[in-house]
């Protein structure tokens, strides 16, 4: 495999992360050789290697969870043991679609996978997203009420909520244990920042040394997407209760200010 750098971009989901995939799409990462299509909730395309997803889906489903959302267990968050089985499948798909100088891709199911991934690629480097939880939530609320056609129930959001901590929660941990070869986003406000964009590609270009054109989100940013819409009072009270989660998001925040500041 000729691979010797790599750039993992990840984040929790409905966090702006095809945003960021995208613009370094354009700057020139090989993000995957069959890319998942676009959707309605996702106009543009979601930058996400079909290979990637379906194997993460698979080991999800083998961990014995209900369905895709279902990252809760009664210590926390599924985090899948780096097993023979595993590394096996991951080199072969690396071998197979990601048999390049420079790759990288993007999944909001990465960070489940972070330390399993990193004992194979062992100097790759990552881009987090991080954005408000109760954007996230709210979100997630719409998509999966749209797609059932139920009717919000608390229990929904405080699911969605749950997925929120449990993701950032491995997202944290790493960054901590790895703080050299990762980058914090706080989105969407540093991708409207162009200081922000400038010391992103300062670091990506300069300090990880890696071979890409101009990181420009101003170029793939579609502003009627970015859009702050208020939060449902419903949603502020379960967030308001929620002090693990705020306390959570505002060390996030506060990685992102370090690293793009």
């Amino acid at each position: 495999m000729k691979a010797s750098q790599s750039l993992i971009i990840t984040g929790m989901h409905r966090s702006h992360t095809s945003l960021v995939a995208h613009a370094f799409h354009e700057a020139g990462l090989f993000l995957g050789d069959d890319l998942i299509d676009a959707a309605p909730s996702n106009p543009y395309g979601h930058f996400e290697s079909r290979q990637i997803v379906d194997f993460h889906l698979d080991v999800i489903r083998k961990e014995g969870l209900r369905n895709r959302w279902t990252f809760i267990k009664k210590e926390g968050a599924i985090s899948a043991s780096m097993t023979s089985a595993f590394a096996s499948v991951a080199k072969e798909i690396l071998c197979n679609h990601f048999d390049r100088t420079l790759f990288g891709w993007k999944d909001p199911r990465m960070p489940f996978f972070l330390n399993g991934w990193d004992s194979i690629l062992t100097d790759a480097k990552y881009i987090f997203v991080v954005r408000h939880p109760m954007s996230c939530v709210a979100s997630l609320d719409k998509r999966t009420l749209k797609h059932s056609k139920s009717i919000w129930h608390p229990f929904l959001s405080t699911r969605h909520f749950n997925l929120w901590d449990v993701t950032n929660e491995c997202i944290l941990e790493f960054v901590e244990a790895h703080p050299d070869r990762c980058v914090v986003i706080h989105a969407p406000d540093q991708l409207l920042e162009s200081e922000s964009a400038q010391r992103l590609n300062e670091i990506v270009k300069t300090e990880w040394g890696m071979p890409l054109q101009n990181i420009a989100f101003d170029k793939v940013i579609d502003n009627s997407l970015l859009k702050a819409k208020p939060h449902n009072s419903k949603l502020e009270k379960i967030y308001k209760r929620r002090s693990k989660t705020q306390d959570l998001y505002d060390a996030l925040i506060k990685k992102s200010q370090a690293y793009l500041m």
